[in-house]
């Protein structure tokens, strides 16, 4: 489906990275609140949530504010008493719990 979006577009409008590039950050963006209406409907929307927060702490440059980021996402999404746990492993969590 994109490739054929990204052909059309290429097609119909003078070729540029720089509008290729915006057009698919919108649809992007567009897909983006699709899937999250989608994964709130199937009870599934913290996975979601959980990866764009590990996104954002990836770009993170601020000590002060990587740690304090890093801990909204273990109270929100790691720790077993959130109501918004995600699922991993068990090995994964033991790693997760002993270095907090």
């Amino acid at each position: 489906m994109i490739i054929k979006i990204f052909n059309l577009y290429r097609a119909t409008y003078h070729y540029s990275p720089k509008r290729i590039s915006n057009y698919f950050i919108v649809y992007f963006a567009v897909g983006l609140k699709i899937f999250h209406g989608f994964l709130k409907k199937e009870y599934a929307e913290e996975n979601l949530l959980f990866w764009l927060s590990v996104e954002r702490l990836k770009k993170e440059r601020d000590p002060t504010a990587f740690k304090n980021m890093a801990q909204t996402i273990y109270n929100d999404y790691v720790s077993t008493e959130s109501p918004k746990e995600v699922v991993i492993t068990e090995r994964l969590h033991c790693f997760v719990i002993v270095n907090h």
